[in-house]
């Protein structure tokens, strides 16, 4: 099946993801100074979202043309501490299916915290879709196994 109707299946339609994890997802750099921010802000919202470690990684690297090697390791840092140590890793997330701001730890606030959603929000829904064309030639490789 297709890499990114198998992540619309998992978590939603994209337009209906909030515009910052577009714009990290999509416009991804290497050399920003808040790289590891912006992984952690990309990697709480797959893993709050249920998307299964290998999915992430196919996803991420269609998207933002990384690397597999490069991601394996950071995502499964992320994806272990966010699983063996809740309260250490706790971090904000939206969680699309309940269309609300939750917490790694499956805990939330009754706040309401503003999340623009869908591609028009950051101001590069042509740069995304141009991408989201390339993604779409990808299968998703559910037997892949990184090391």
């Amino acid at each position: 099946m297709q890499l990114v109707a198998v992540m619309e299946a998992e978590v939603g339609t994209l337009e209906a993801w909030p515009s910052e994890i577009l714009a990290l997802i999509f416009a991804f750099d290497l050399r920003s100074p808040n790289i590891l921010l912006h992984l952690q802000t990309i990697l709480a919202f797959f893993f709050g979202n249920n998307v299964l470690f290998n999915l992430a990684c196919q996803f991420f690297s269609a998207c933002a043309y990384i690397s597999i090697p490069w991601i394996v390791p950071r995502f499964r840092y992320h994806y272990e501490l966010f699983t063996d140590h809740h309260s250490l890793s706790r971090c904000r997330y939206y969680n699309v299916r309940e269309g609300r701001v939750m917490y790694t730890d499956g805990t939330f606030k009754d706040d309401d915290v503003p999340v623009t959603i869908g591609f028009g929000g950051k101001g590069f829904s042509t740069m995304i879709n141009s991408i989201l064309i390339q993604a779409q030639q990808y299968e998703y490789d559910d037997s892949a196994v990184y090391p």
